[in-house]
């Protein structure tokens, strides 16, 4: 009972009871007289009530309503399909639908029981469409609360509901929706993996080795470790210029690689390693390095730095450098106390002659 019938009936009431009151008071009919008319008034709003009751009763019991006598035949539907919110698939619908004449209907029709199956399907397609097709379980469920209403929608001329509904895919439909789904999750993936990397590279290509000052800072910063850090300075300068595409002039690799293909020790950096990196500073080209480490390398014997000196020879003096006097060949087996390049001044003259100003005689002798 809606709280509209119950107001109506309340008024009813009170009008059966308060008018035969005033009329008898206000006349002077005798009291048997105005009681009678209340009785007699009283019957409305009473049978009303019964009325309401028994509407209540109808549309309320779900038993009452299958067994009631002017329910039609039920009628099952079966493999329908019903489109979902991807135009790509549909949802296969089954169910029982159940319909009974409308009191007092609009129109008549011929064929009622058709015209509940249709009203069905219509009210589920409502429901469907709006659902994606992977929510197929979802979907079933909705169904059941929507359809298992009675309502006589949309002709008013049957009131319908449905019972025992399915809904489900295609099994092949199913496998395309699982596979899509993989996809998409992988294809997710791959998209973060890729921007993590990105912005991996571009840090370290940005920041980390934009110099040999920047990495030798990281590496620091990360492990505290001053001595290996000053151990890995080497490596890390290398990766910084091959990160930067910075090319270390032919022969002043000397940073990272000797000559004969031997690597510096990891435990410190000898003479010739600091000898190399002041040769690595110099940006000599062409052969200017193998040159340059064969005239340090006889300054340093003529100090009595024989062992150091020997070491700067081997590893910088390249034997890919052509000779400076070709009429003076080389032997492979020659010593290296006998290059072209390794004569030695007279021990009175000034190791320092020539490396004067431009224009300053060589009698003048050092400053």
């Amino acid at each position: 009972m809606t709280s509209e019938e119950k107001t109506l009936l309340i008024i009813l009431t009170g009008f059966a009871v308060l008018v035969p009151i005033t009329l008898g008071a206000a006349v002077g009919w005798p009291v048997w007289s105005w009681l009678l008319l209340a009785v007699f008034l009283l019957c409305v709003p009473s049978r009303m009530r019964w009325n309401i009751k028994q509407r209540v009763r109808w549309e309320g019991d779900a038993s009452l309503r299958h067994v009631d006598e002017r329910n039609g035949p039920p009628t099952p539907v079966a493999d329908v399909p019903l489109s979902s919110a991807d135009s790509d698939y549909e949802f296969r619908f089954s169910a029982t639908v159940y319909w009974r004449p409308a009191m007092r209907p609009p129109v008549r029709h011929a064929n009622p029981g058709e015209l509940a199956v249709d009203a069905i399907i219509a009210r589920a397609l409502e429901v469907t469409k709006a659902v994606d097709p992977s929510l197929v379980d979802v979907a079933q469920h909705r169904l059941a609360a929507a359809l298992g209403v009675v309502d006589r929608r949309p002709t008013g001329a049957v009131e319908a509901w449905a019972n025992e509904i399915q809904l489900m895919l295609p099994e092949e439909d199913e496998k395309r929706l699982r596979k899509h789904s993989e996809l998409r999750k992988n294809q997710k993936l791959w998209e973060h993996e890729r921007e993590r990397e990105c912005s991996k590279r571009e840090y370290l290509a940005d920041d980390v080795l934009k110099s040999p000052r920047n990495a030798v800072v990281w590496w620091l910063a990360r492990t505290d470790d001053v001595n290996g850090t000053v151990n890995l300075m080497d490596n890390l300068t290398k990766l910084s210029n091959v990160a930067t595409d910075v090319k270390a002039p032919a022969g002043a690799q000397v940073l990272f690689e000797s000559a004969d293909g031997e690597h510096p020790s990891p435990n410190g950096r000898s003479s010739s390693d600091k000898f190399g990196a002041w040769m690595a500073s110099l940006n000599l080209h062409g052969n200017q390095p193998a040159l340059f480490a064969r005239g340090g390398a006889l300054l340093v014997k003529r100090f009595g730095k024989l062992d150091e000196a020997e070491e700067i020879r081997r590893r910088f003096d390249a034997p890919s450098v052509p000779q400076q006097k070709a009429d003076i060949p080389k032997a492979d087996d020659e010593p290296w106390e006998r290059h072209p390049l390794d004569e030695e001044p007279p021990l009175e003259e000034d190791p320092w002659r020539g490396f004067g100003p431009p224009g300053k005689s060589e009698e003048d002798g050092p400053p």
